[in-house]
């Protein structure tokens, strides 16, 4: 009985110190702290008929900039220039180049991050489907208002809510979405 309580004080001292050994690396001075981000979003769209009449817009776009927004209430925003290839639904406005307004960045040194909607990317390119703000736009559900394009082939998010399958094809997707949008 002392024996086995012994041991187990042992594998729990030997555990705590090993936990202990990798964790003590400290970043440089240099290096950002990052901070994860989650979010819980009002709406879950399951099907691309739901995501295409909650949008405002829908586009197929590639990023070509980004920049820091400004904060609100101690949370960093990003705004990513897309470069407009097709307008497949038009909320009234029409331009070359949107601002998409996401959650994260960098602030006061620390990096704010969400791994199921991460920042976008210069050169990515994607099908966007989105809501009007102030700033420009959003994307509808987080990581579901995005389509990854990978040359002609379209992916989802990991973290979408979408549970439909979709084409795998860029110019299905497309004709899918605009067939949708202008029921």
């Amino acid at each position: 009985m002392n024996k086995t309580r012994l041991t187990t004080t042992t594998m729990a001292i030997a555990v705590l110190t090993l936990s202990a050994c990798g964790s003590a690396e400290q970043p440089s001075a240099d290096q950002e702290k990052t901070v994860s981000l989650t979010a819980s979003y009002p709406e879950a769209y399951k099907t691309l008929d739901d995501l295409v009449a909650s949008s405002d817009a829908i586009v197929l776009g590639s990023v070509v900039g980004s920049s820091p927004a400004t904060p609100v209430d101690g949370l960093p925003f990003t705004d990513a220039d897309v470069q407009v290839k097709t307008w497949l639904k038009q909320d009234g406005e029409y331009s070359d180049i949107i601002t998409i307004h996401q959650t994260g960045g960098v602030l006061e040194g620390v990096n704010y991050v969400s791994d199921e909607d991460p920042l976008l990317q210069i050169g990515e390119t994607e099908v966007f489907y989105l809501k009007k703000i102030p700033e420009g736009y959003m994307t509808v559900g987080g990581p579901t208002g995005r389509l990854n394009v990978l040359g002609n082939k379209v992916e989802k998010f990991p973290e979408s809510t979408l549970v439909e399958t979709l084409p795998a094809e860029l110019p299905a997707v497309l004709r899918t979405t605009t067939s949708i949008a202008e029921k």
